[in-house]
């Protein structure tokens, strides 16, 4: 995946439309058993979109993932995520559901999904406010490996530095004149 591709997430906020809809509906008592069976695949989906959604952001950060527990994991050190070890359980109660049909299992699941649907909001959140930082750095912080600068750096970039795309004829001129050596685009990070 290319840096400048953007990632949709869209799928992630439908599931979590429904989802709501869902825990309405249980908390209304206005679910049959077919309907706790629709807000468990529910649950499913949004729980599988959520990791590889995640996936994706992070390997634009340059982290590459395998597993869920790996990209929850991840996802907090990068600021994703709060609490990775909430996520951890969703994914056990997620491994539960596809492998065993027992009503206490389904009870439980049901009584989880208003802490996930509120897990899941502010995951999109955080996604939202990633996605614009991502797609918003200056040129030359995808050359000097952003993740890696310590927050001091990145604010002081962030407030005095002029977004240049890679494509303005002048951007090296502009980093010479107004910049120091070790900021310009084209040379490594001390």
């Amino acid at each position: 995946m290319s840096k400048k591709e953007t990632i949709d997430f869209q799928p992630l906020l439908k599931m979590k439309e429904l989802l709501k809809k869902s825990l309405l509906s249980l908390e209304e008592e206005k679910l049959d058993e077919l309907g706790e069976m629709g807000a468990v695949q529910a649950f499913e989906v949004s729980y599988e979109l959520a990791w590889k959604t995640l996936q994706k952001f992070l390997a634009k950060e340059g982290k590459e993932t395998r597993s869920p527990r790996e990209t929850f994991r991840l996802a907090a050190q990068f600021g994703y995520l709060d609490n990775p070890q909430i996520w951890f359980r969703f994914g056990e109660e997620r491994n539960l559901t596809t492998h065993t049909y027992r009503e206490d299992v389904l009870t439980e699941l049901l009584n989880l999904l208003s802490p996930f649907v509120k897990e899941l909001e502010q995951l999109i959140k955080n996604l939202e406010e990633k996605s614009k930082e991502i797609n918003n750095l200056p040129f030359f912080v995808e050359l000097v490996s952003w993740r890696h600068m310590r927050a001091e750096f990145k604010e002081l970039i962030r407030k005095d530095l002029v977004l240049i795309s890679p494509s303005t004829p002048s951007a090296s001129a502009h980093y010479s004149s107004t910049s120091s050596p070790s900021l310009s685009p084209y040379s490594k990070p001390h």
